[in-house]
């Protein structure tokens, strides 16, 4: 996990519920086939509320509209709790597709020089600029 917070998130996440039976209600499957979800504690209390709550998750708006959800990551910036101790943290949905696309042009050549793409050759040299 190396997002920002990504580390005391599931340490958090571990010491609520670990070794205990949590239920969870679906509400949705997303683009890359991962369920959406409530995690509900034994004690009924919401993991996701706790996790926005104590500033480790953001509230994913495209997937919730919750108003109480919207509230709580509201008063977690307000106190800089969590990861909104930093100056500006980077959202889960932009640093995942940061690394989706470092990872598709390592994998096909491709190499970001300043705000160019040049396509990397055997010799280590970059031969034009890929338009």
């Amino acid at each position: 996990m190396s997002q920002d917070f990504g580390r005391e998130a599931k340490r958090f996440t571990y010491g609520l519920a670990y070794g205990k039976t949590v239920s969870v209600e679906e509400k949705d499957i997303d683009k890359y086939g991962r369920t959406v979800a409530t995690v509900y504690l034994p004690d009924g209390t919401s993991l996701n509320d706790e996790l926005v709550k104590n500033g480790y998750a953001w509230q994913y708006k495209q997937y919730s509209d919750s108003a109480r959800l919207a509230a709580l990551e509201q008063s977690a910036r307000s106190e800089r709790l969590g990861l909104w101790q930093m100056g500006n943290p980077e959202p889960p949905w932009t640093y995942r597709h940061e690394r989706e696309r470092s990872r598709h042009y390592r994998s096909s050549g491709y190499r970001y020089r300043s705000h160019r793409v040049y396509r990397h050759t055997r010799r280590g040299r970059h031969r034009g600029r890929v338009k």
